[in-house]
């Protein structure tokens, strides 16, 4: 009984430990992103939802065979813009929130996956901060990475609390849907989740049996059904040139280079073919020798997941939140073995989180110093701050039908003008005529009077050119 009861100690305090290095780690190093201005890729998110009738948003999110854009995202950015309109830290506290769940998750996954407190507590730190993550910290567009995250964590959690009491239930499999469908509705990354759910039965089933592969199996195809059918029927994004896939080698060998560098905090934009090799080989190496289940499930996990963003390519490190958790699974069981190994007393365990925790952050803050600041990349955004500003005076504006822009600020990105007038006025319907955009220069000089409303940005200032009831 006093062995039990100093065991549960020493859990209680490597789990309060492990949570206040977590809040340190994201606080003391990516404090600057709470303070971060909507990006131009926010306007498109929120516009985006904003359109979309309430009954076709949730019929998107139950069933993710529509052809609405990430409808789990979608529903969060429409859920906080009726909430709290354009206010940029209440959606940059959301987002730190999702990091927190996806630590939360993660950390009950390990303890169940490893049985061990201090595997459990290694992970989080490992995922919460790494400074190749800048995107996520420094632009709010990106909150489809952590949302996805956390959900593939809680996920897996759901499904292993239910399948080691045997197999799944009618009740259990609805539920697992739901978990799957919100994963898959908030990136396509989550398309990847029903082979993650495979490798957990090869790596934890005994017996292993084809029975216990049914439920993944299903929702596998359910994956490929979402896949195809928004290619097939024209989704915003897989329209897009930028999201093709290629099964091309060399760009995916490129992808690899590039998201390898970022990973391992090198100091180059990339790294070559022969360190790809050398990283990986001895990533699969160590995860092996660690002899633990849940490292070798971390490592299938690392290894199927980024496939998605390395067949596109040309994505930042970010793109790969999901990747990096199988990454924190295996870190988290080798370090616990290595401590285990070294014979540090339990007593002093609980200290090894504050130590690693320590470690991972000077990495982190040292390789800071080779990259812009989260400050630097998101003062670029305060452009679509102070536009929402100056929209929002201009007198008549969302009593207009019809209103064209003469030039804007974002320069090629012409949308943004168009997303600012329909969220500010939530008129949808109103036509904002911008030349190049969805006017003709001919046609925009031809119907001047017709509009009834005509503005200039300057950038500087949003300048009215003309009002109908001017004479």
């Amino acid at each position: 009984m006093l062995q039990r009861n100093l065991a549960a100690s020493a859990e209680r305090r490597t789990c309060a430990l492990c949570a206040f290095c977590v809040l340190a780690l994201l606080f003391g190093l990516g404090y600057e992103g709470v303070f971060i201005s909507l990006s131009q890729d926010d306007l498109m998110n929120l516009h985006f939802g904003m359109r979309e009738p309430f009954a076709r948003l949730l019929l998107a999110n139950l069933f993710p065979f529509t052809t609405v854009f990430r409808p789990a995202g979608a529903a969060l950015y429409v859920s906080l813009f009726e909430a709290v309109g354009f206010d940029p830290i209440s959606y940059r506290v959301v987002t730190y929130g999702i990091l927190l769940l996806g630590c939360v998750a993660l950390y009950r996954l390990v303890k169940e996956l490893d049985g061990r407190a201090t595997a459990a507590a290694f992970a989080p730190i490992f995922l919460v901060f790494h400074s190749g993550f800048l995107h996520i910290y420094s632009e709010n567009a990106y909150v489809y990475d952590p949302l996805c995250g956390a959900l593939f964590a809680a996920t897996l959690l759901f499904y292993h609390q239910r399948r080691r009491h045997g197999p799944l239930r009618l009740r259990d499999a609805a539920i697992l849907y739901l978990l799957w469908a919100a994963t898959v509705n908030s990136k396509e990354m989550g398309l990847t989740l029903a082979v993650v759910l495979m490798a957990y039965e090869a790596v934890f089933s005994r017996p292993l049996a084809w029975r216990n592969f049914a439920w993944p199996g299903v929702l596998l195809g359910m994956s490929f059904v979402a896949w195809r059918g928004k290619i097939a029927l024209g989704s915003p994004l897989y329209e897009h040139r930028s999201y093709q896939p290629s099964v091309d080698f060399a760009r995916l060998v490129a992808a690899a280079q590039q998201q390898l560098a970022e990973a391992t905090l090198a100091s180059t934009a990339t790294i070559s073919v022969v360190t790809v090799a050398v990283i990986l080989t001895l990533f699969v190496a160590v995860a092996l020798a660690c002899r633990t289940k849940a490292a070798l499930f971390g490592l299938l996990w690392a290894l199927i997941t980024p496939w998605p963003i390395l067949a596109i390519g040309g994505r930042p490190f970010s793109a790969l939140y999901v990747t990096w958790i199988g990454v924190a699974i295996v870190l988290g069981s080798v370090t616990a073995e290595t401590v285990d190994r070294l014979k540090v007393p339990e007593k002093a365990k609980p200290f090894a989180v504050v130590v690693v925790a320590a470690f991972w952050a000077l990495a982190q803050w040292n390789d800071m110093g080779h990259r812009p600041s989260i400050q630097q990349a998101g003062a670029q955004w305060e452009q679509v701050r102070d536009a929402i500003d100056d929209y929002a005076h201009i007198p008549g504006l969302c009593e207009s039908n019809s209103v064209l822009v003469l030039d804007t600020r974002f320069g090629n990105d012409r949308y943004h003008p168009l997303f600012i007038a329909h969220l500010l006025c939530s008129r949808y319907e109103t036509g904002i005529y911008i030349p190049g955009l969805n006017v003709s220069d001919e046609d925009a000089d031809a119907r001047f009077k017709e509009y009834d409303l005509v503005l200039r940005d300057h950038g500087q200032d949003l300048e009215v050119v003309r009002h109908r009831r001017d004479p």
